[in-house]
């Protein structure tokens, strides 16, 4: 069964590892590349634009128009291929960004626990197990506390199995309760179902709320679009022009119509922006996501570890003496005995015995913070092998897992050398001290907590009693006796302070969920300036007592939360989205997961994320940092605002193009637009719009959650309004024959352009701003060179049928074009 070999309990060592990679290569599932960029060229190349410029090719090949059909078929090239191109762009960014989310999982190698990528796994390696995680390859199990599985994605029922040593463990099973050692014996295509493929399903083919009505609209404007082109094709027919002229002018109008652009761009953003986060270390797996985080109302965070460092350092124990000193019994710094209160039972403890509860606490290898904390405090008031020797005397008999609704533990240890047994029981102060004895005083240790508490340190309650013990949980953590309170410093992550001033400039209400006391939550809250009153803050068990109506109002108006449990945390996301709120929710473990998923926006939080919460999240932090938060909620503004501006500018460009060529299919007389004329102007929106937009600025605290308000919509169609004017003016004003008018509406319309981009960011009132854009520079650069190629050079004014104007008459159109930018009729007050 073992295809690894060689297996030892210090685990594999460097060497083994290079060499089992290349035996057996990554843990992963290949995908089908070829199928996925055939799909993608079939949806390239089925673009109606192209279509439609293909066909208008082959009709003037067979009118006999020879060049006119080859300038249309090369004319396909460049316009396909910034599609082409665009596309290219977003696959790059997604598929780093699909390298870059990848679980992870603790492994002894080498005799060490290390983290590693789960697809570096190979045979042989011994995975550890914690709750809350997916197996990410097949093995047989070699320790085992109380640990149960969860093999619903394997057999469809979702009831705990419980695993025994040398049962096998499956890819895509998840740990329930407990923990446990694997030896991995397949990975890959070898296992079972490949966890990879299961746990990075990401990048989810849903569309975004606003992709989804993007889409639709183009939709509907395709149907009428061809439905006006059927119109002027039976009526030019009906006017004798011929099947080919009809289906000319026909194809024409369909071609200015169809707004193909506004999906494109809009994917394009979303993906360059969750390029650009994943290089803050923020990985994005739905690019809805990205669009939820621009329109937030309302962000949900975890204390520990996200606004705080989560790097707990125990500083004081105090031992339940009636007396609340101004210092500490027990200073982690001073290794002496403590004085214990005369009504504790048990002998008082030496700071030694007083280690070794500590250690009895904690898992045998723990990975928990405060756990870690703990250790830490051990090791500096003990010599370096206390902990190896007790693990080598004493045994892990019983390891009763985490109490969810007490939050507590407990482990029961056995001597090896004889019968002595004990029971350490660590948690919640409340947990903890509901099972001490009647002698312990609650009243000095709650007196002292509370001091604690609003000093903004965590709090955990130790309890201990000897044995013998039954193996029946109630039984064995009745009469504890009190060892005392553990008083731990976490300090506030740098810079959270001003990202929560940005979150509050922004609009946007911060709550503070957490587990910790009440008390400690608010000394956090007032550290880092998070907006509170004292009727905006709530505790876990006084909402359970609560009306749905209350509580339903408490979830919608406050601040902090404390004691909080998870299923609480799910039904104040729900609570929030019936109010019509976008909300996110932060979390990292297995409970997290339902809230996670209902939010329009979940987080998962740091390396430490289980793989449960790191699936069901649409955004990955690798670090638990509340600044990262910041920085994405900035970067979905900044993709709003850049979508609204681009949007904005093609909802302009398309007015006159489709008026005009309405105009000219229904009315008789010179054409003002040929179809060459509307490809032209079609190499020049695809560009402008996917790329002088695109620069994020990120730096508005008056930015309205808003796609395009109706001020920015009102501008951009009077702009578009006015271009029409102008160029239909120009054609009809101007003295010459239709060719030399023609030419100079086309020269309005080009020029025009940049009018369109200028007013779309902000016109005068922000010209030196947009010029200082390298984005908007080299767009006006190029459409002005453009312009000018078209005006003075005869080949090329020959290859769009268009002829040289005089200067002066450049002169006119160029800066009636340049214009429509600066001009704004519509009064600071008329449209909100």
């Amino acid at each position: 069964m073992k295809n690894g070999g060689g297996l030892s309990a210090s685990g594999l060592s460097a060497a083994e590892v290079e060499a089992r990679l290349k035996q057996f290569g990554f843990n992963e599932i290949a995908e089908d590349k070829w199928a996925s960029s055939l799909a993608q060229a079939m949806q390239i190349l089925s673009d109606p634009m192209g279509l439609m410029m293909l066909i208008l090719s082959i009709v003037y090949w067979v009118l006999g128009e020879t060049s006119d059909s080859l300038i249309l078929l090369v004319a396909y090239v460049p316009i396909i291929g910034v599609d082409v191109l665009l596309e290219l762009r977003s696959q790059k960014a997604l598929r780093a960004l699909k390298k870059s989310i990848s679980s992870r999982c603790y492994v002894i190698r080498a005799q060490e626990t290390v983290i590693i990528p789960t697809r570096e796994l190979v045979p042989g390696d011994l995975l550890i197990l914690e709750e809350g995680q997916t197996v990410a390859a097949d093995g047989v199990l070699l320790e085992s506390a109380n640990l149960t599985m969860d093999e619903s994605s394997l057999t469809g029922e979702s009831i705990p199995v419980e695993k025994r040593l040398g049962q096998e463990i499956l890819s895509g099973t998840r740990v329930l309760t407990g923990r446990g050692v694997v030896e991995i014996v397949k990975t890959g295509l070898a296992s079972q179902i490949g966890a990879i493929a299961k746990v990075l399903r990401e990048f989810e083919e849903t569309p975004s709320p606003w992709l989804r009505t993007v889409r639709f609209a183009v939709k509907i404007v395709v149907v009428i679009a061809l439905g006006l082109a059927a119109g002027v094709f039976a009526l030019s027919l009906w006017r004798g022009q011929g099947v080919g002229t009809s289906l000319i002018a026909a194809l024409t109008l369909a071609m200015a119509a169809i707004p193909e652009e506004f999906p494109l761009v809009f994917t394009l953003y979303l993906s360059l922006a969750a390029a650009r986060l994943s290089k803050k270390g923020i990985l994005v797996k739905s690019l809805p996501a990205i669009e939820g985080l621009g329109r937030l109302d309302v962000l949900c965070t975890d204390k520990t570890g996200t606004l705080t460092e989560g790097q707990f350092r125990l500083e004081r124990i105090f031992d339940g003496s009636a007396e609340v000193p101004k210092a500490p019994t027990w200073a982690a710094e001073v290794p002496k005995a403590p004085t214990w209160a005369a009504e504790v039972p048990m002998e008082p403890p030496p700071t030694r015995e007083l280690a070794r509860i500590l250690v009895f606490a904690c898992e045998p290898k723990p990975v928990d913070a405060m756990e870690a904390g703990i250790m830490e405090w051990v090791a500096r008031t003990q010599n370096k092998d206390f902990v190896g020797d007790l693990h080598a005397e004493w045994d892990l008999r019983i390891d009763y897992p985490f109490k969810v609704q007490e939050t507590y533990m407990s482990h029961v240890w056995k001597k090896k050398a004889g019968d002595e047994e004990i029971i350490a029981v660590k948690g919640g102060l409340e947990g903890v001290l509901a099972h001490c004895d009647s002698s312990t005083n609650e009243s000095a240790i709650w007196q002292w907590a509370q001091q604690e508490a609003g000093a903004g340190r965590r709090l955990l309650g130790l309890a201990t009693r000897r044995g013998p013990f039954t193996g029946v949980r109630e039984q064995d953590e009745m009469s504890l006796n009190f060892v005392g309170v553990l008083s731990f410093a976490d300090p506030v992550r740098p810079g959270v302070k001003e990202a929560v001033l940005q979150c509050v400039q922004r609009g946007i209400q911060i709550k503070m969920l957490t587990g910790d006391h009440l008390l400690t939550a608010h000394a956090i809250a007032d550290r880092i300036a998070l907006p509170h009153r004292h009727d905006q803050l709530f505790v876990g068990p006084d909402l359970e007592g609560m009306e749905q109506d209350q509580k339903r109002e408490a979830y919608r108006k406050g601040s902090i939360f404390a004691r909080l449990r998870p299923e609480q945390k799910l039904e104040l996301v729900r609570a929030l989205k019936s109010a019509g709120q976008i909300v996110a929710m932060t979390g990292d473990g297995i409970n997290d997961a339902p809230a996670l998923k209902l939010a329009d926006v979940g987080i998962s939080m740091g390396e430490r994320a289980t793989d449960i919460a790191q699936s069901t999240a649409q955004l990955v932090l690798l670090k638990n940092n509340f600044s990262g938060i910041v920085d994405a909620i900035l970067e979905g503004q900044g993709v709003l605002q850049s979508l609204g501006e681009s949007f904005g500018y093609l909802i302009a460009f398309h007015i006159p193009i489709v008026g005009i060529a309405l105009y000219q299919s229904f009315m008789l007389g010179a054409q003002l637009l040929l179809p060459i004329h509307i490809v032209l102007l079609e190499l020049v929106v695809h560009p402008v719009s996917a790329f002088a937009f695109a620069e994020i600025e990120g730096n508005d605290s008056a930015f309205k959650r808003e796609f395009i308000s109706r001020r920015r919509l009102w501008g951009s169609v009077t702009r578009g309004v006015m271009l029409t004017a102008l160029a239909v003016l120009t054609f009809y004003g101007a003295e010459g024959d239709p060719l030399h008018k023609r030419s100079l509406a086309v020269l309005a319309l080009v020029i025009g352009n940049v009018g369109l981009l200028l007013g779309e960011k902000g016109g005068a009132r922000k010209l030196g701003e947009a010029l200082r854009s390298t984005r908007v520079l080299s767009s006006i650069g190029l459409l002005t060179l453009l312009t000018v190629t078209l005006a003075f050079s005869s080949p090329v004014a020959r290859l769009f049928s268009m002829e040289s104007p005089s200067l002066a008459e450049f002169v006119v159109v160029f800066f009636l074009g340049l214009a429509i930018g600066f001009i704004n009729i519509i009064p600071s007050k008329a449209i909100p």
